[in-house]
């Protein structure tokens, strides 16, 4: 007797997944995929910042590092610039009321209307550009570069603020401070686009020890037309301390 034929067939192998999904959406796919290999490639480098910490007090030496990749080189530079910028901006809005004159049978009269008037400040207190690095060369070298970076916030600086509030609308303040560091090219801007990063970063003022209650006597003379005396006043002042942030 022959041997029996096994009875369950072969499995047929499976089907990707990926071949499971309707045409026109793996078309999508190998596009978008494209799209990024392109960008990737048209892309002539990126640079980060990173600093040692996140806050920093007026005053003090800020610390930090630029890290730079270029894929290829960059021609028309050959420097490195950073900026410090502190900037406050502010929202306000303002309700003001007019008169207005109309005339309503053969009658002329008068109404009071509300009106609102948006303000808007913004003022780069601080603002400071210097090189961080300079090639001896016109253009900039492929490859990967560190630069470490530091400088000293001058004292005085305010500390940075952002408030939002309501008052006839939407409003705000703000203090805030960022590190740009620019890699321009100044002969072929158009192939080869400006690589940037910007870093924001933190600044507080430091802790105010409380030095204990502070005392202030004030004692003068009053005289009146120029020559009549009225005696002494004197004024006493208590403060709980000397500093306030």
């Amino acid at each position: 007797t022959p041997n029996p034929k096994p009875q369950t067939p072969n499995p047929k192998p499976q089907t990707p997944e990926v071949n499971k999904l309707p045409s026109n959406f793996r078309s999508q796919i190998c596009i978008y995929t494209l799209l990024i290999s392109l960008g990737e490639e048209m892309s002539t480098g990126t640079v980060f910042i990173t600093l040692t910490k996140g806050c920093f007090s007026p005053g003090r030496q800020v610390d930090g590092t630029i890290s730079l990749n270029l894929r290829q080189a960059f021609p028309g530079a050959n420097e490195i610039h950073l900026n410090i910028r502190g900037l406050e901006e502010t929202k306000t809005i303002e309700r003001r009321e007019r008169t207005v004159y109309y005339t309503e049978n053969g009658e002329q009269k008068s109404r009071t209307e509300t009106y609102y008037v948006t303000h808007h400040g913004s003022n780069a207190f601080f603002n400071h550009t210097f090189t961080v690095h300079r090639f001896n060369t016109t253009f900039m070298p492929a490859g990967q570069y560190s630069f470490p970076v530091s400088f000293v916030l001058q004292n005085g600086l305010p500390s940075t603020f952002n408030q939002d509030f309501y008052r006839n609308g939407n409003c705000y303040g703000r203090v805030n401070y960022t590190m740009t560091v620019t890699i321009k090219s100044e002969t072929n801007s158009r192939q080869f686009p400006t690589i940037s990063c910007t870093k924001p970063f933190i600044v507080n003022q430091e802790l105010v020890l409380n030095s204990g209650i502070q005392k202030h006597e004030t004692e003068k003379e009053i005289v009146s037309c120029c020559c009549l005396n009225k005696g002494k006043a004197k004024i006493t002042t208590y403060f709980e301390k000397s500093d306030y942030v």
